[in-house]
């Protein structure tokens, strides 16, 4: 009986000593009901653990930190590992001034993480009119957010993983998003990137740019506008199931796997390749006003696709070096079934022996794929639901 007693109160004294069980949640409220009222506050009083809930309200207190390297003022900083940070109402929990306000080429910095504070959760509340609206710069991830009228949205300068759920980036006219992880893994599920309109009538780009990443996933996103998506720098991953307004997939010096993504017509092209491996199945792409494939890659596999033309031409090959590939390119629907009329929307070795490259686009679909069905009228309905 004594060694049962004396494992039970060993136990408890485990779970009593457990960070979990230490863990403090701290409630930030305007109106001063809560614990603090500045969100600051709350988290310089935190530990390893603790979770800060903030009430309604716009917080717009900042003051300089140190962040080693540079000091930059800022609006809410983490130092502390393993903080969960959550707004009560993701709409009405305002982290930043009414109006852009820019101190300098960084600042004012909205949400911010030092290198100490690795396993930040930030979620259910909106940062606007900032320089960087969320910069990670160790392991944290974000949920439910929406970060708007900064010059950056999102902007990760790391080597650890993150994971972006159902955030929303409007009105960034530098980067909606902008990653740069050293080889490390960024995931982006069902979030939506808006390019930012300067004046009515027009666009500039709010994209999202992936830097150095492995085995990245971008799944059931939308890009409205001529919001764009690039991986560079040696990124890898998959895009699917995304939508895409009118913009533009860039792979630059990267591989890419493309699977069920619906991109309506671009002003550029749809996808912009000039990279080490591109393999795509299952995709829309509603054409491009330069091209609807730009293809500048050797690696290059594209089956069961529906590659539609815009009035310009349907693939666009780059002047290669190396003599003799062939990108396969076959069983697609082009929008038609004429081969004449495919052929010369391609533009290939047999167009200009300098290129150097063949399409291979027979056999073909003579008919639209039911996979692909989706129509561009649903497509623009899905937009307007944000």
């Amino acid at each position: 009986m004594a060694l049962v007693l004396l494992c039970t109160l060993a136990a408890a004294l485990t779970l009593v000593d457990s960070p979990a069980a230490l863990a403090t949640t701290w409630h930030v409220e305007k109106d001063g009901s809560g614990d603090f009222t500045v969100i600051q506050d709350a988290l310089n009083s935190c530990t390893s653990g603790d979770t800060v809930i903030v009430g309604p309200g716009r917080y717009t207190e900042h003051a300089p930190f140190d962040y080693g390297a540079i000091t930059a003022d800022t609006y809410v900083v983490v130092d502390t590992p393993n903080i969960t940070l959550r707004g009560t109402d993701r709409d009405g929990v305002i982290v930043g001034p009414p109006v852009f306000t820019k101190i300098n080429s960084n600042e004012p910095q909205g949400i911010a993480t030092s290198q100490q504070a690795g396993g930040l959760k930030v979620e259910n509340l909106t940062v606007e009119n900032v320089v960087d609206g969320i910069r990670f710069e160790t392991a944290a991830d974000a949920t439910d957010c929406v970060i708007r009228d900064c010059e950056s949205g999102l902007v990760v300068i790391t080597s650890t993983n993150h994971t972006f759920t159902r955030c929303e980036v409007y009105d960034c006219p530098k980067l909606s998003m902008g990653c740069y992880v050293q080889g490390n893994q960024i995931v982006l599920d069902q979030c939506h990137f808006e390019a930012y309109v300067p004046f009515p009538g027009a666009q500039s780009p709010g994209g999202v740019e992936i830097s150095a990443a492995h085995n990245v996933q971008v799944s059931d996103c939308s890009f409205l506008g001529d919001a764009f998506l690039k991986f560079q720098m040696s990124t890898d991953g998959t895009i699917q199931n995304n939508t895409f307004d009118s913009g533009l997939i860039e792979i630059l010096d990267s591989s890419a796997n493309l699977v069920g993504n619906i991109m309506g017509r671009s002003p550029l092209d749809n996808v912009f390749f000039a990279g080490n491996i591109l393999n795509a199945t299952k995709n829309v792409f509603g054409g491009g006003e330069d091209a609807t494939l730009f293809l500048s890659g050797n690696s290059v596999v594209m089956h069961d696709n529906h590659i539609l033309n815009a009035g310009s031409l349907s693939v666009q090959i780059n002047n290669y070096d190396s003599p003799n590939y062939t990108l396969d390119l076959t069983n697609n629907w082009w929008g038609t079934a004429d081969s004449t009329q495919i052929a010369a929307w391609i533009r290939d070795v047999h167009d200009d022996p300098k290129y150097n490259i063949e399409v291979k686009f027979v056999p073909f679909a003579d008919q639209p794929l039911p996979a692909q069905s989706t129509s561009f009228g649903g497509l623009k309905a899905k937009f307007q639901t944000h």
